[in-house]
């Protein structure tokens, strides 16, 4: 099939997330797949790439699978930031044009409203090619400025009411989106998953332990990802002394960017902590197995907030399917798909039962396996990538 997929982030600078792995995973069993994205940075010089008319068009991209050979198409922009985004959202719909004309697209898979949402939508049902709504976030509260909030949320109502078929990440995303006029016949939960070749049980990567610091008898609480102040990682630096007392081999392991990343790293300073906790940046996405694989336990302590509330993160399938059980916060979207330990997670109430979780199960090796070994099961029976896009195939027809 001839699949084209459609987000408002960038390829190549954004983190490994859905959007690449889909895109490369349905490239990878033999379908033509066509990007368009949105420009963060300036494309490398070293890709096979041809421009015509101000039109960036790159071969064989992957960043995940090398097998796959995904063709990623970038509109005209000026590269003036107030007219950015303007001249984006202008170049958008002419190159979209131009796709439909001259390839029989098959179905698109939207990921975006304010941008190229509702243009996608337009140009698509003109052409009578179905377009799919994949639904991970509430858009309008991810918006980087405010200002926005109000002119993403009316570009949201649009799109959920007109696609042909919606895929929520969560039960609450569900009714989410249904509230905002989706019609509930079209709107099927379609939760995320871990690439299981990839993400699976490892001994340690003793080699890697020994660059960052980790000697073999240490016991590492993992967080991996964005750095958003709202990870609770700061607080949990600030505390990590309580943890020492009780453990004195126990060892925060932080890998990602973010917000938070420079007040983390004075902090860890100033409390003389740079051999108890390790904040690496951000690291390949091929590596992130062998540093979970270091791990007796993973952290996600996301606070409640509008960001927060409906979501589920993708990381912590690939925690799961690397047999590690997860602390973190009872938040509405993720208790709806993983309920506690049965599922490999162990939710705490607070901060300070998140501490006292941690120390718990650091001590107690054979909880932690049992745990995670459910959360295993659990993955290889439901959730990995190619079950998901199977589901994806299927729900075309829809």
């Amino acid at each position: 099939m001839k699949i084209l997929i459609i987000h408002e982030v960038d390829y190549f600078n954004k983190v490994v997330f859905e959007f690449q792995i889909i895109s490369e995973t349905l490239s990878s069993l033999g379908h033509e797949v066509m990007v368009i994205d949105y420009p963060e940075t300036e494309l490398s010089p070293d890709l096979d790439r041809k421009t015509s008319f101000g039109i960036q068009i790159v071969h064989h991209v992957h960043r995940i699978y090398k097998k796959a050979s995904v063709t990623l198409m970038r509109p005209f922009y000026i590269k003036v930031s107030f007219l950015k985004r303007l001249s984006y959202i202008l170049s958008f719909g002419y190159l979209l044009k131009k796709i439909i004309k001259s390839k029989k697209i098959d179905f698109i898979l939207l990921y975006s409203a304010p941008h190229n949402g509702w243009q996608t939508i337009r140009l698509a049902h003109r052409y009578n090619i179905p377009v799919i709504f994949r639904s991970l976030d509430i858009l309008h509260k991810i918006v980087p400025n405010k200002i926005f909030e109000i002119p993403t949320l009316f570009f949201e109502r649009y799109v959920y009411r007109n696609s042909d078929l919606i895929l929520a990440l969560t039960p609450k995303l569900k009714d989410y989106v249904i509230k905002l006029g989706a019609q509930p016949s079209k709107v099927n939960l379609q939760p995320t998953g871990a690439d299981t070749d990839l993400f699976k049980p490892l001994p340690r990567n003793l080699d890697l332990a020994k660059k960052w610091g980790i000697d073999q008898n240490d016991k590492i609480a993992l967080f991996a990802g964005t750095l958003y102040d709202f990870s609770t990682l700061d607080w949990l630096a600030e505390h990590w002394h309580i943890v020492l007392r009780e453990i004195p081999e126990a060892k925060l392991l932080i890998l990602g960017q973010g917000p938070l990343f420079n007040k983390l790293k004075a902090l860890i300073k100033k409390k003389n902590l740079e051999r108890n906790i390790i904040l690496t940046g951000w690291q390949p996405h091929q590596l992130l197995p062998d540093f979970i694989a270091l791990s007796d336990i993973c952290l996600n302590l996301f606070q409640l907030n509008d960001i927060t509330r409906e979501i589920i993160p993708s990381k912590l399938f690939q925690y799961l399917a690397c047999a590690k059980p997860i602390i973190l916060f009872p938040l509405p979207g993720t208790i709806d798909v993983l309920k506690g330990e049965r599922e490999g997670v162990i939710y705490a109430k607070d901060n300070l039962d998140a501490l006292n979780l941690i120390i718990s199960i650091l001590k107690d090796e054979s909880k932690a396996k049992a745990i995670g070994k459910k959360g295993y099961n659990l993955v290889q029976q439901k959730y990995t990538w190619r079950k998901i896009v199977d589901d994806i195939l299927m729900a075309k027809n829809l």
